[in-house]
């Protein structure tokens, strides 16, 4: 059995498992922009399709800026990486900061799950609205969808959480499977159907609902048939 001088050890003399272990350690970004194109054997282990089939692609805690670095490291995983691994992708997660740079710009034809992180809710409102890969994925492709909004009170339009809902479950002609948070920042408030007609946040295909609501009646409003195939409501 070979062994290994504690002196001379290199991280290539590591088996893949131990390899793997360790790279697992890193955030998704700083695993791409630190490990990708450093050599063959770090390329097959990063981008094996078992590691990469659930993209994390979320800013925080790695950056937190607009800085000219931090822009450099997304543009070169936009560049160089994604649009190797792009196809392999089941299951998507971004915030507001990364969106325009990632998902706007890549299509991901294997994606069928979705997670959109800490996003206010009129930059989502513009990206549902507008001719967008977000709006292409809703239509076609998304099965599973799970989205967490924050807002400060006063730089909201009352109703946008419930117009994004509703927007969403429009859209999402094969959508099954939907999370949906809203927090007002700092107070934690959710929203209420309260006066929401029958004809608002409407699916034909969604089977499980998790969500935050204020009430009960609002469950209730939930239950009154504009959801015709749910099995499962959970009230988180």
């Amino acid at each position: 059995m070979k062994t290994l001088n504690s002196k001379n050890i290199n991280i290539l003399d590591l088996p893949d498992e131990i390899l793997l272990i360790i790279f697992h350690k890193l955030h998704m970004i700083e695993m791409f922009y630190s490990l990708v194109n450093v050599n063959q054997r770090f390329d097959r282990l990063v981008l094996d399709p078992f590691c990469i089939h659930h993209l994390d692609l979320t800013i925080e805690p790695f950056l937190n800026d607009n800085s000219p670095a931090n822009n450099a490291i997304f543009n070169r995983i936009r560049r160089e990486i994604l649009p190797r691994i792009n196809h392999k992708v089941n299951k998507l997660t971004i915030e507001s900061l990364s969106m325009a740079c990632i998902l706007d710009t890549i299509d991901f034809t294997a994606l069928t799950s979705l997670r959109l992180d800490n996003f206010q809710s009129e930059i989502l409102f513009q990206h549902l609205t507008g001719d967008t890969i977000l709006f292409r994925l809703l239509t076609n492709q998304i099965t599973q969808i799970q989205v967490n909004t924050v807002d400060n009170i006063r730089e909201i339009s009352e109703g946008n959480e419930l117009n994004i809902l509703s927007l969403i479950l429009s859209i999402g002609k094969y959508l099954t499977d939907v999370t949906f948070t809203h927090w007002w920042h700092n107070q934690g408030i959710t929203f209420s159907f309260f006066n929401v007609t029958s004809t608002t946040c409407v699916s034909s295909s969604l089977t499980k609902l998790i969500i935050l609501v204020q009430t009960f009646d609002d469950c209730l409003y939930l239950l009154d048939g504009r959801l015709k195939y749910l099995s499962i409501l959970i009230i988180s």
